[in-house]
């Protein structure tokens, strides 16, 4: 009888440390850890704001800071347990991948390392750089683990053609050296090279995985996310569709060799990449289990692709779209769409849509609308009037991509409404893309945006369906809210997690501010004040001794939006007492 209460009490006990749907309202703050690396980059006056994901494994959490400094701490208290500091360039950073006992992180000036998980000592190192066109080139993203290999990609520049290759490069764990590449611009002879007009691969920059790849080791198969062709606004020296630009490519995990792709933007002139990784996950339909994965993308649009061979699980079609007025350049005539689910923001804009919230906001955003001569999604850029393109460069969903529930059947995405305008002129012999204030954002000075809200919103897709279960205003944005206007949602960026127990997690706004809601409803469930915007996807975990659950997010803010910068990891736990 003994053993019996004793083992009651112990269920009881780890039941209680449970967070669910109910218990989230006792969450609170249980340990907070500063990094000490705040701030902007002095050199060129960025804000790369701190929004690492931690990895948990041999009982340490591991993250990786903005100036690629390597840190393990303590999961139950955040005390720092040890840290490798690297002090040079600063970029935004997203942390570390694990693998046999060994740590693996890219840095802002391009280099992979390999440390030994247990006291951080250096193992390896290896240059990014080498052998490439001269030019910027960063690991941000945590590189994707494969059997032996570890696979990257790399940010690169945006604003001019020429620079390094933006290939997926696979390295051997054990001693950094290469494994294979996977040319995402094709060489000579390789399929998809017809997709370019001649000469212009050459030196060409960009259709990099600036994201983050992801893998399944069962079927040998990684499936990365590519960017666009630099410059991501003018295409006149790159005529074609440019393959494998703005694509989903699923590669033989062993070899790099190409199993099937799918382009999700033509000859892109927008900044349409595909930022955030795949979502795996098998769908239900007709009584068969389809192998699936869910890419979000900053069109508004999320595609669901069968696993096995890339095509679109709920259809899609190729739309026409409006031709480009710019000397030599060639727009794509048609553009794919998918049939489910619908956008999950918007892509066509009428004088209704606009923001007229208060006088003053109705006359900043009206005069800007004046200046502006065709909206929409792949309306290309003018040359005598401005264009405002929808959702823009961070509109729709971002790198933040998006997190399942498996067991209610959900894919949960954040979208931001937030558009830009633009038009093209001539620079030094180019054409670039100019705006016409002191920000590119179709918003007001202060960044309201100069459409009606909400302006940020959590959405809930079915994915057996593909239709939106629920969709709630995600977030208050501060300047509307001191006016009286609540529920408008605030810009941002940041991913969710869900939990088996039915509550989704995010931060992903403005307003430094991290959320539970109810998966089923999106009910807000929970809400906490933080000191800085909470830009990173949060995780959690569960201490194996009495079964707490654990979860931790990171409250850098920076980033493209102002605000306070911050420099802490912060655990959350039930308060038991």
């Amino acid at each position: 009888m003994a053993r019996l209460i004793a083992a009651l009490v112990l269920t009881s006990s780890l039941w209680a440390q449970k967070i669910d749907p109910v218990s989230v309202k006792k969450l609170a703050v249980a340990w907070r850890y500063s990094h000490g690396e705040n701030g902007p980059d002095p050199g060129t006056g960025r804000r790369p704001g701190f929004a690492a994901t931690p990895v948990l494994a041999e009982g340490k959490l591991f993250l990786v800071t903005p100036k690629g400094s390597a840190i393990a701490v303590d999961p139950y208290s955040g005390k720092e347990l040890w840290k490798v500091a690297r002090n040079g360039e600063t970029r935004r950073s997203w942390g570390a991948a694990y693998a046999k006992g060994r740590l693996f992180y890219g840095t802002p000036d391009g280099k992979l390392i390999c440390l030994l998980a247990k006291n951080g000592e250096k193992l390896w190192e290896t240059d990014l750089r080498a052998g490439l066109h001269s030019g910027h080139l960063s690991q941000n993203m945590p590189p994707t683990i494969f059997g032996d290999f570890v696979i990257t990609g790399g940010e690169l520049p945006e604003a001019v053609s020429e620079g390094p290759e933006g290939m997926i490069r696979a390295w051997r764990q054990s001693d950094g050296k290469p494994a294979w590449e996977f040319h995402t611009l094709p060489k000579d002879g390789e399929p998809g090279a017809e997709t370019w007009a001649e000469g212009a691969r050459v030196g060409r920059t960009g259709v990099n995985v600036w994201g983050q790849c992801v893998s399944e080791e069962k079927e040998g198969a990684v499936y990365c996310p590519t960017g666009s062709a630099s410059y991501d606004f003018y295409g006149g020296d790159r005529a074609g569709a440019n393959l494998y630009a703005n694509s989903v490519v699923a590669l033989d995990g062993k070899t790099g060799k190409l199993r099937w792709h799918r382009q999700l933007v033509h000859h892109d002139l927008w900044d349409y990449d595909l930022p955030a990784k795949p979502v795996l996950m098998d769908l239900k339909r007709e009584g068969k289990t389809i192998p699936a994965l869910a890419q979000v993308t900053k069109m508004g649009f999320v595609w669901f692709l069968d696993r096995r061979t890339g095509e679109p699980i709920f259809g899609g079609e190729e739309r026409a779209v409006p031709k480009s007025e710019v000397p030599g350049e060639q727009a794509w005539p048609t553009q794919p769409f998918p049939l489910k689910p619908p956008p999950l923001a918007r892509t066509s804009f009428s004088i209704a849509d606009l923001n007229t919230l208060t006088p003053e906001w109705a006359q900043e955003c009206g005069a800007l609308y004046n200046q502006v001569g065709k909206a929409g999604i792949f309306v290309p850029w003018e040359t005598a009037k401005y264009t405002l393109m929808l959702p823009g460069t961070l509109g729709g969903g971002t790198w933040s991509g998006g997190s399942y529930d498996a067991a209610r059947r959900l894919l949960f995405v954040n979208s931001n409404e937030l558009g830009i305008v633009g038009k093209m002129v001539q620079k030094d012999g180019t054409w670039v893309r100019v705006s016409p204030g002191t920000h590119p954002r179709f918003a007001t000075k202060d960044l309201v945006p100069c459409v009606m809200p909400p302006w940020n919103t959590l959405n809930a897709i079915d994915v057996d369906t593909g239709e939106v279960r629920w969709r709630v205003p995600l977030g208050e944005l501060p300047q509307a809210k001191t006016k009286g206007f609540a529920h408008t949602g605030a810009y941002g960026l940041g991913g969710s997690i869900s939990l088996a127990s039915g509550v989704v997690f995010i931060g992903g706004t403005a307003d430094s501010t991290f959320r539970a809601f109810d998966a089923a409803s999106g009910e807000t469930l929970w809400e906490m004040p933080m000191k800085a915007s909470v830009y990173a996807t949060p995780m959690t975990y569960t201490r194996a001794s009495d079964g707490k659950e654990f979860v931790v997010v990171a409250a850098g803010g920076g980033s493209f939006f102002p605000g306070p910068m911050g420099d802490e990891l912060v655990g959350f736990a039930l308060v038991t007492k």
